[in-house]
């Protein structure tokens, strides 16, 4: 069996970009026809251009998933606030439905 991590040479970038593109008519009839709030927020997340200033870390791809996590931290921490503040974006990717099927964000 492989010991190589093939998820350190993916470009998780490039495929998130690749998918969203391919799905994003998709998602905004849905979002027009029914109001599918991961798809509305999937699209948010896209058009506010966070994407930009933001890093992708921790992403994984298995046979039945993708998992996308976009971060972004302020590193302006100080003596009263050690952790700094930013943000987690996590959203899934289905392989076998072929659609984006979850979307989680977190502030800290």
């Amino acid at each position: 069996m492989l010991d190589v991590d093939i998820n350190k040479f993916i470009d998780f970038a490039s495929l998130f970009y690749a998918l969203y593109h391919e799905n994003e008519d998709m998602m905004n009839e849905v979002v027009a026809d029914v109001g599918d709030t991961t798809y509305k927020d999937i699209l948010a997340f896209k058009q506010s251009k966070l994407l930009s200033c933001i890093d992708i870390d921790e992403c994984e791809l298995d046979d039945s998933n993708i998992v996308f996590v976009f971060s972004q931290s302020d590193d302006n921490a100080n003596e009263s606030d050690t952790q700094g503040s930013g943000f987690v974006c996590t959203i899934n990717y289905d392989r076998t439905l072929e659609n984006f099927d979850n979307f989680t964000s977190d502030n800290y």
